[in-house]
């Protein structure tokens, strides 16, 4: 053996590529990665947003809709070659941070939580900014005066 090859130069792979793809280390990850991709799970309940996911491990993120101050969105090289963003949930607190993976559209999600979030409970009925009826203003007059008697 050359003393070339002791001090770092050109060495020759031991495992061939056929026998890597073989390897349980390898099968192992290839059924992880859908599984794990499957166990995510992402919705709004009421006023809080949900983030499940693990899959020998799970862990349940709930985030109040009202302490949502930002959404960041990024994606590296990777993420961008298959279109897929991840987008990071900021509260108003440290603690309740959430993370969604593997998110297509994440302006469309974005729109929907924060219009969600800016929607007015009164009573069982929801309102939205945009589309304040008058039976939500009605709902609210009543209310107040209920408050004031």
């Amino acid at each position: 053996m050359p003393i070339f090859s002791r001090l770092g130069g050109p060495r020759r792979n031991k495992m061939p590529k056929r026998r890597l793809l073989e390897t349980p280390y390898y099968k192992f990850g290839r059924w992880l990665c859908p599984q794990q991709a499957n166990a995510l799970r992402y919705r709004i309940e009421g006023n809080k947003l949900r983030v499940d996911s693990g899959l020998f491990f799970s862990f349940r993120r709930s985030v109040p809709l009202e302490r949502i101050t930002d959404i960041v969105l990024f994606q590296n090289p990777m993420q961008r070659h298959f279109g897929v963003w991840v987008m990071q949930v900021r509260t108003a607190g440290f603690a309740s941070n959430a993370v969604m993976y593997g998110v297509c559209e994440p302006e469309n999600v974005r729109e929907i939580i924060f219009a969600q979030r800016q929607s007015v409970y009164v009573g069982d009925v929801v309102c939205t900014p945009k589309a304040l009826s008058l039976t939500c203003l009605q709902m609210r007059k009543i209310k107040s005066l209920n408050a004031c008697v």
